[in-house]
């Protein structure tokens, strides 16, 4: 085959590769019935991707090793299909890179991610066993508690800002429903003994 045929179907290969490096797992590149060479790659790279979407997806689990099991343990996972396991790791890693950000309403993030509202909601409850807006008030949270042990020089305050509660109280009560403890427990207290010493 010429070279210079392929040259226009490999810059798409290199831009769609680009994309995915960058967290756009939406990028697509049009494909000819003319063109089988293309066509085969076209379908290997499919492949390639559900492959690095699988092996995210346990990534993301394997980050949550640390969290506690679920209250009802006997409940087996439902059976997840492909294209679910693809859109659920779509969402959650959406998620999770923008825990500062308001979640989209789920019409929007099913135009983000190019399915609609019943898959992503059906796929995403398969996935993590709860809905995307208690997902992201979760991890919101975790980031937040891990954030108030591991930076003294930051204020709760500040730190709860920095993730998107506008509403302190409404932090506080989301924070004493999941840890069942208050925040201001996870950090030591400066008595004045020890303060003007």
């Amino acid at each position: 085959m010429d070279p210079e045929t392929l040259k226009q179907p490999l810059q798409r290969i290199r831009e769609m590769i680009s994309d995915i490096e960058n967290g756009n797992f939406l990028y697509t590149v049009p494909v000819s019935e003319q063109n089988t060479e293309f066509a085969a790659l076209h379908i290997l790279m499919n492949m390639e991707n559900l492959l690095i979407f699988r092996l995210e997806s346990n990534l993301i689990i394997a980050d949550s090793a640390d969290d506690p099991p679920p209250l009802n343990e006997n409940t087996s996972m439902p059976e997840i299909t492909d294209r679910e396991l693809v859109i659920a790791t779509q969402a959650t890693l959406y998620i999770k890179k923008n825990l500062r950000k308001r979640l989209p309403t789920t019409k929007q993030m099913s135009r983000i991610l190019g399915t609609n509202e019943k898959m992503l909601k059906q796929s995403f409850s398969k996935m993590h066993g709860m809905g995307m807006h208690k997902f992201h008030n979760e991890q919101r949270l975790k980031k937040i508690h891990r954030l108030i042990l591991k930076r003294m020089d930051l204020s709760i305050k500040a730190i709860v800002i920095y993730y998107g509660f506008e509403i302190y109280h409404s932090f506080y009560c989301a924070f004493v429903k999941q840890y069942h403890y208050a925040p201001q427990t996870l950090r030591p207290k400066i008595t004045q003994n020890s303060a003007t010493q």
